[in-house]
């Protein structure tokens, strides 16, 4: 290790961190995330929204946890430990927020389910089951790579694991991207496109690329740990230098995205059944019968092509016309009629809907 005469700027000799934790800011965090998880849990209470949005208060409760444990890492910067839970936490809980938005695109597309690009289930489904794996690689790595005093064979694919974690995030996110540009530019073609759907489309977007910005950051950060020297405080990278990093690209971006599902709930933005969809019209609501058909494709097409790509940049499969097929509509949908695909949970407390007649 280099003498304390020759350290750099802002090295704490003996921290996990590098540097000594910043002892203000871990507990502003950790309120603020407390305050939007409270928020979110009101919202879904509120809202019954639970079937779409219950992961958004657990992911910003597990954040301010983390928050609260790099508060005490701050005063005991040389305990593994508290270094180990802080990263776990801190790296789990974006994987959430991404899931999140993959249920509310779904939900979008069951608003106007003739845009829709794929089954909107299908949609959730699998975006859902890829984030279920990232999770799970995510903090079997963060375990790994953090445990200092464990076998440095583990160490090694600890990191390999987040980087892998890192890359399935980024890519993840650009698919679901695409698949909401997709879904746009289709209700843009049949000039089916209402404020409500454009604002929560909008909030998508801002979404990703707030949690793109911290996925980017943490690709960065940890493909720069491969050139680190231990004992060479001069070989770590800036990014890992200086805590303004973390605060700004991590923390502030998270907070930021929490607290906009906060002020922007995509509950309140559409009908609280989902089998009420907008007509061709662009302006009429009305009540289907849900996406209720089943893929009729073969099982191991499903398996290779979850996303019915040949369906998307082709013709599209069009065999679930239910917008075709409705011929009431009523002030309160039937709460006993239940479909074969779960309510994704958007519901809010409204005055009644306008609703027509629809032949």
């Amino acid at each position: 290790m280099a003498s304390n005469s020759t350290l750099p700027s802002g090295f704490a000799e003996g921290s996990w961190w590098y540097y000594a934790p910043n002892k203000v800011a871990p507990m502003i965090f950790a309120v603020l995330f407390l305050i939007s998880g409270a928020w979110h849990l009101y919202q879904n209470i509120k809202y019954k929204s639970w079937m779409a949005t219950a992961l958004i208060p657990l992911a910003a409760f597990v954040f301010a946890g983390g928050y609260v444990v790099r508060e005490v890492g701050a005063f005991h910067y040389d305990w593994l430990g508290l270094y180990m839970a802080s990263s776990i936490a801190l790296l789990c809980s974006p994987p959430v927020y991404e899931a999140t938005n993959c249920f509310i695109l779904g939900r979008l597309m069951y608003y106007v389910p003739y845009a829709a690009p794929l089954h909107p289930w299908r949609l959730m489904a699998t975006f859902g089951t890829l984030e279920v794996i990232t999770e799970a690689v995510t903090a079997n790595g963060a375990s790994k790579a953090t445990a200092a005093d464990g076998d440095p064979g583990d160490q090694v694919a600890g990191r390999i694991l987040l980087d892998v974690s890192l890359i399935l995030q980024i890519i993840t996110m650009v698919c679901f991207i695409a698949f909401a540009i997709r879904f746009e530019y289709n209700c843009r073609y049949v000039s089916v496109f209402p404020d409500n759907l454009r604002k929560s489309l909008r909030i998508v977007y801002v979404s990703c690329a707030l949690i793109g910005m911290r996925s980017i950051y943490r690709a960065v950060e940890w493909f720069g740990t491969t050139r680190i020297n231990p004992t060479d405080p001069y070989s770590f990278p800036p990014v890992l230098r200086h805590e303004a990093c973390f605060y700004v690209f991590e923390a502030s971006a998270m907070l930021l995205n929490t607290f906009l599902l906060n002020i922007f709930h995509p509950t309140s933005l559409l009908p609280q059944n989902f089998k009420i969809f907008i007509a061709p019209d662009g302006v009429t609501e009305m009540e289907g019968k849900g996406l209720v058909k089943k893929d009729p494709r073969k099982l191991w097409l499903k398996l290779c092509d979850p996303f019915d790509l040949s369906s998307i940049f082709a013709t599209r499969d069009r065999h679930a016309r239910i917008w075709e097929e409705q011929t009431e509509m009523s002030a309160q949908p039937s709460s006993d009629v239940e479909s074969e695909v779960q309510q994704p949970g958007w519901e809010r407390s409204h005055k009644d809907d306008d609703l027509v007649t629809a032949v």
